[in-house]
């Protein structure tokens, strides 16, 4: 590693240099076209699974889940209902979640979906008082604070503790025909508190509840152990005032499966910056893509997800299948975030070119 070193930090160099011309020139030219996107997304639309779209599956059998028709349909409806306390501890998951980011409520985040709830149990156990919602939406920031959204088949529940008991402070809950249809959820997470709104409504409010320690965490499913649910998913998305680093997935696998890009720095103007490229085959041609928007266009039997304002060609992967790139981070608005994806030559790969997941980097304040 530290003969290829030197080559990594003037590559890199390179690259920042050309991004930094591309944002002066877009800067000057169509700066009203700045925007954000979601850190984390899912779209059906696309025909994937949420794990290709940058979200961790986790679930058990026999829980089921499809795409179909722009519509990603899942159940854990097979599972038996608890009814004691003898199989509390028997998983019963079905649940897509995003781990190990640090972000903070104080800083601001919006969790938002859009679901046609067919079957949402409420489950209280005999030895449990606090609620066991089939179908939810949960967030929890780095101090462990909670924001739990219970998605059930006629009301809606919403508790700041998953211990809360039914009832208390921090706990409430309105009648709502979940099952007519698809609705649109949305909560709004910030230092005064939990909002949650359907179809562009207000619906529920709570005060943000007591800090602990543990980590961040973003769940949409049935991840109770507990109650069942079946529910239909057209998107959700999630987006928070402390993200960095964001994986938007849609990798396209080559010989090795799918090429792995990790970016790691702070993305304040002059701080180290490196990207890492793994898992890709050895000694192949690469070619780099940076946008300044989401593009998600088929392409080679995959998607390219950076819409291509930057192209950097003439890189290769090394004798161990990676490609490192190590500079300063160029003098970005912050806020602004930029797509990252690798292409690489691959003869595995379906179509002749193996495509890496895409990185989301959105630019820091000093």
């Amino acid at each position: 590693m530290a003969d290829s070193a030197p080559s990594e930090r003037t590559l890199g160099k390179e690259v920042m240099r050309n991004l930094a011309g591309a944002v002066a020139s877009i800067w000057v030219f169509s700066g009203s076209l700045w925007g954000q996107d979601d850190c984390h997304r899912y779209d059906a639309s696309f025909g994937t699974l949420p794990s290709d779209q940058g979200w961790e599956r986790i679930s058990d059998d026999p829980a089921t889940f499809e795409v179909d028709g722009g519509v990603l349909s899942q159940s854990t409806l097979p599972f038996n209902v608890i009814t004691g306390c003898s199989n509390l501890s028997q998983p019963q998951q079905m649940r897509w979640q995003i781990a190990g980011e640090d972000f903070h409520f104080n800083d601001g985040l919006v969790f938002e979906a859009e679901i046609h709830i067919q079957s949402s149990q409420d489950m209280v156990t005999p030895c449990l008082s606090h609620p066991r919602p089939g179908f939810s939406m949960m967030v929890r920031d780095s101090s462990f604070r909670s924001a739990h959204l219970g998605i059930l088949s006629s009301k809606l529940i919403l508790f700041t503790d998953a211990l809360m008991p039914v009832g208390s402070p921090g706990y409430s809950e309105i009648p709502f025909p979940t099952t007519d249809g698809f609705h649109v959820y949305r909560m709004e997470v910030d230092s005064t508190g939990i909002r949650v709104f359907v179809d562009g409504l207000l619906r529920l409010t709570e005060s943000l509840g007591s800090s602990g320690s543990n980590s961040s965490i973003v769940i949409i499913g049935d991840s109770t152990g507990a109650a069942n649910s079946a529910a239909d998913l057209r998107w959700f998305r999630f987006h928070s005032g402390s993200s960095t680093w964001c994986d938007r997935g849609f990798a396209n696998p080559g010989t090795y499966g799918n090429p792995s890009l990790v970016g790691v720095g702070d993305l304040i103007p002059t701080s180290p910056v490196d990207f890492t490229l793994s898992n890709a085959l050895e000694n192949r041609q690469t070619l780099l893509v940076i946008g300044f928007s989401n593009l998600t266009a088929p392409y080679k039997g995959g998607f390219l997800v950076p819409f291509p304002d930057v192209i950097v060609p003439g890189l290769a992967t090394d004798s161990s299948g990676k490609l490192q790139l190590a500079s300063g981070w160029p003098n970005i608005p912050a806020g602004i975030g930029t797509y990252w994806q690798f292409l690489v030559s691959d003869p595995g790969a379906g179509r002749g070119v193996a495509l890496s997941n895409c990185l989301l980097a959105i630019a820091q304040s000093p």
